[in-house]
């Protein structure tokens, strides 16, 4: 019998793609990540009804993200964009060309930005969807590099453009849908994007 490792029987992947985005741009140390997930799970039980849609997974982890992230701006040490906004649920229809555009400019204008995303993906044969929490920091020949916590066999560590997809109606058999409203482009608050 194998131990479990973490991750597999906790559902906080939104947290940690934030935690590994802020690492990512800091140079953050181990303990200060690990003061950023206690902030988060100690902000998420103040409220049990929420705590509890977090635990169930009945939530898609958004407005836990941006108020990981808010806490952050507020510090004065994270400047965030969100290219793709939704006001519903759902995204308007955003063509998986303009996203992969939107990705590849954020990473590849400078050394420490990052991108935190929720991905969805279904599993064959089995038909098992993952919805996951993914830190993304460069893009190279239509790769998108994952700093991600998944240590599972089979886990997403890179995206290849050509894989990607943004609408479930594009058909979602063998590739990434990236959830649009879900994108948030991070950097330094002192490295804010130029106009």
């Amino acid at each position: 019998m194998n131990p479990i490792y973490q991750g597999q029987v906790d559902v906080f992947c939104a947290a940690y793609a934030v935690i590994n985005a802020i690492r990512r741009i800091h140079e953050s140390r181990l303990l200060h990540c690990r003061e950023l997930l206690h902030e988060a799970l100690l902000d998420a039980a103040a409220n049990p009804e929420y705590f509890a849609t977090i635990l169930k997974q009945q939530t898609d982890y958004a407005s836990w993200v941006d108020s990981m992230l808010e806490r952050q701006v507020q510090r004065g040490t994270l400047y965030v964009e969100k290219p793709f906004s939704s006001t519903g649920s759902h995204s308007e229809a955003i063509p998986p060309e303009r996203l992969w555009e939107t990705l590849e400019q954020w990473l590849n204008g400078t050394s420490r930005r990052a991108v935190i995303f929720q991905f969805i993906r279904h599993l064959i044969p089995t038909q098992l969807v993952i919805r996951h929490w993914s830190c993304g920091y460069i893009i190279q020949e239509d790769i998108l590099s994952l700093l991600d916590s998944s240590l599972e066999p089979g886990s997403v560590h890179s995206i290849p453009k050509k894989n990607l997809v943004t609408d479930e109606s594009q058909g979602v058999t063998g590739k990434i849908l990236i959830v649009p409203h879900t994108v948030r482009l991070l950097c330094a608050s002192s490295d804010r994007r130029l106009s």
